[in-house]
């Protein structure tokens, strides 16, 4: 089924010591929309991660595991620009 519209995103983040809690929200008025989401997560020492998650309701929780002493500079969702969705 294909119905007009785009995903409107909204991204909550907080890290502790060895943890990054990711929540993303779908902010739109319509139904929900199902779609695979690539996060990048920058470290401060400038490395960098990837992760694929699918996004199937309106709202999504992440927990990932740090390394000893990794800080987390950005998340940038869909860095490659796969998908059309807006972002607040």
């Amino acid at each position: 089924m294909h119905t007009a519209g785009h995903p409107v995103i909204k991204t909550f983040m907080k890290q502790s010591k060895r943890q990054l809690n990711l929540r993303i929200n779908q902010q739109q008025k319509q139904f929900c929309f199902n779609f695979p989401l690539e996060i990048e997560i920058v470290y401060e020492d400038g490395t960098s991660e990837k992760k694929t998650y699918l996004i199937d309701c309106n709202e999504h929780s992440y927990q990932w595991k740090l390394d000893k002493g990794k800080k987390v500079k950005d998340i940038i969702l869909d860095p490659d620009t796969k998908l059309l969705f807006d972002e607040l």
